[in-house]
């Protein structure tokens, strides 16, 4: 597992417990995180390609802290891009996501008609991996401007997604298939009796805006981890 964040003395000894790579960079505002976020990530993507250990067959990228992994992440591969929608909202829905969407290009009504695709959470072989960053950086080339809003990448995201051209294959999963989205209303039904199931399956990741909700701290329990 390889971490990127702005660490204290106490954070890279818990990495080093758990046999993590951290890459220290300075700490920015939260505003900005997200974003700055792939461009850490994709310099951590070259470095792994360049390292001339073997390349992992599947790469998980989650540009935030705020998750748990409730199962294997890697259990379900794919030979192209993993994509996840963060729910049933679509673009058109979502001013929030139509704006960003609109700052790469017009929108067609066929794209308003789309679920919104998660910028958080991407998976795949480590070449599509990296091609897709480039791709989706790419878009913010001289517009560094773009980046002071939040999550702005996401509109990058969703634009390359729905484009139709990436040349390789996207798999786009429901929100909770095989990652649940944990800070949006959702109708699924949330089990945590014996474990963790939403809508009736166990999801790979969990990602949440409270590290004390609910479906967190079961997981916690679950897992036997503590608060850290």
């Amino acid at each position: 597992m390889h971490c990127i964040g702005d660490f204290s003395q106490d954070d890279l000894a818990i990495l080093a417990r758990y046999a993590c790579t951290p890459y220290v960079v300075p700490a920015v505002e939260p505003v900005i995180a997200e974003n700055l976020a792939h461009f850490y990530l994709s310099q951590v993507l070259d470095r792994i390609a360049a390292s001339g250990a073997p390349p992992p067959d599947q790469v998980l990228i989650i540009d935030n802290m705020r998750g748990g992994f409730a199962r294997d992440p890697f259990l379900a591969k794919t030979i192209g891009l993993s994509v996840f929608w963060e729910g049933p909202t679509r673009i058109g829905e979502s001013p929030y996501n139509r704006d960003r969407v609109a700052f790469f290009g017009p929108i067609t009504p066929a794209v308003l008609e789309q679920p919104v695709i998660s910028s958080m959470i991407l998976r795949g072989p480590l070449p599509v991996l990296r091609e897709f960053q480039r791709r989706m950086l790419s878009e913010l080339v001289g517009r560094a401007d773009l980046l002071r809003i939040d999550k702005v990448v996401q509109g990058a995201v969703n634009k390359l997604c729905y484009a139709g051209a990436l040349g390789f294959p996207l798999t786009m999963f429901p929100n909770a298939a095989e990652v649940h989205f944990d800070f949006l209303d959702t109708p699924l039904a949330v089990d945590a009796r014996h474990g963790v199931r939403i809508g009736g399956t166990v999801p790979g990741v969990i990602l949440g805006g409270k590290p004390d909700s609910a479906v967190m701290r079961k997981l916690r329990i679950d897992l036997s981890l503590g608060s850290e």
